[in-house]
């Protein structure tokens, strides 16, 4: 039996490549985790940002009166900080998420292929939608740029080409202009997802801060730039 994946913080280390794992023959290790690989680094920094965003919220708002949009404000600093974590700790949903499959084995990573690498989409999909809901905050910059649709294009065909998911199942993301990240011609359909989102409390209350956000966005942005001098 071949030793588990070991993993730091955030990432999965290379490991030489298997010569074939049975009726996978053609798969290895590192095929299945391209996807994860090509995506990791933007997770960490988006992850980074999100948590600097909260800070700058709780900073901006810790004199301002209880009710009212402040306090949907304030529920917005948590929620980002339930997912995101805090610094130093490894506490956040999404961080969880990325790093489920630590652990396996070589034989188990190929067998659970399939399974993997949905998850790994699923949470690149939470990571941006989190991100999208912080920049709705007013938390403008300081994000990373997603992985080029050149290269998420080559890892995916790869994946396609050795017939781990079928073609479409993983999709290609793309940075809009206002910095927010979604797939390429898609948009959420199913009615479920939306409902057990964890933003969907803002609700009737997203215009209102939506607003509140582009008017605090300079403030927030101070506040996030004296958090990074101040490290």
């Amino acid at each position: 039996m071949r030793k588990s994946h070991e993993q730091i913080p955030g990432f999965f280390m290379q490991r030489a490549r298997p010569a074939g794992l049975g009726v996978f023959a053609f798969v290895t290790p590192d095929d299945v985790l391209a996807y994860r690989n090509t995506w990791d680094a933007y997770v960490a920094a988006s992850l980074s940002s999100m948590r600097s965003c909260a800070d700058a919220i709780d900073t901006v708002l810790k004199d301002k009166p209880a009710g009212g949009v402040y306090d949907v404000y304030r529920r917005a600093a948590e929620e980002i900080h339930k997912e995101a974590g805090h610094e130093g700790q490894n506490d956040g949903t999404l961080q969880k998420a990325w790093n489920e499959f630590q652990g396996l084995t070589d034989e188990q990573i190929v067998a659970g292929a399939s399974y993997i690498l949905r998850g790994h989409q699923e949470t690149v999909l939470a990571v941006n939608r989190a991100r999208n809901f912080s920049i709705d905050f007013g938390c403008l910059s300081g994000w990373p740029h997603p992985p080029s649709v050149s290269l998420q294009a080559q890892v995916i065909g790869r994946i396609e080409g050795l017939r781990i998911l079928a073609r479409g199942a993983l999709g290609i993301m793309q940075e809009s202009a206002v910095r927010t990240v979604d797939l390429i011609g898609q948009q959420v359909t199913n009615a479920w997802d939306v409902a057990k989102s964890p933003w969907t409390w803002v609700g009737v209350g997203v215009v209102g801060a939506t607003i509140l956000g582009v008017v605090y966005a300079p403030q927030i942005k101070a506040a996030i730039e004296a958090r990074r001098r101040s490290k």
